[in-house]
């Protein structure tokens, strides 16, 4: 593997994990594996940091790229789409993660909005962001985040829980059914 990231393992023993190589690892029960490839665009390397495997076995890939990042579509087969790379009409700085939730929708963090992404690397830097994307389109939900890392909403549906990492807490947003965020709760 290399630079392996956003583990995920599947009912059927397969685990998952982002490879910058340009696309996903997978490592059967049986110690076998195989590694799904893409390209972007333009001859972009693709570097995935965050991976979602999709219902028809597809995957969402976060790319963290120098510059830019967006979130990508990797079929097994190597085909690769954009998803989304630009929300508010500003392109997606290096993103981090992708996550999918049991209502259908997109979550997608970004770390910082500095270049490189490395300035944002302290705790005086808050300017991550959440993006959501659902049946009415593409939305930044959470903003000022001190280093946006995974986020997941909790198995009940009530919570979105967010992991600041340079801000060194563990946040939570109340969620209605429509995917609006109440405020902010830091749980640790």
């Amino acid at each position: 593997l290399v630079r392996p990231e956003c583990v995920l393992a599947t009912a059927d023993g397969c685990l998952y994990s982002a490879d910058w190589r340009g696309g996903v690892a997978c490592v059967r029960a049986d110690g076998s594996q195989s590694l799904y490839l893409g390209s972007l665009p333009g001859g972009r390397p693709l570097r995935p940091n965050g991976v979602a495997v999709c219902h028809d076995s597809s995957f969402l890939l976060a790319d963290l790229g120098d510059a830019l990042g967006g979130v990508f579509a990797l079929s097994r087969d190597g085909e690769t789409r954009p998803f989304l790379e630009e929300v508010d009409g500003v392109p997606l700085p290096p993103s981090n993660y992708v996550a999918l939730d049991a209502a259908g929708r997109t979550w997608i963090t970004v770390s910082t909005r500095l270049t490189p992404r490395a300035r944002g690397y302290r705790g005086d830097v808050a300017d991550g962001f959440v993006v959501l994307v659902d049946s009415r389109g593409a939305r930044i939900a959470a903003d000022g985040l001190g280093y946006t890392n995974e986020a997941l909403v909790s198995p009940d549906g009530a919570w979105l829980y967010v992991n600041e990492t340079f801000g060194r807490r563990l946040s939570r947003f109340s969620l209605r059914s429509d995917g609006e965020l109440g405020a902010k709760d830091v749980v640790a």
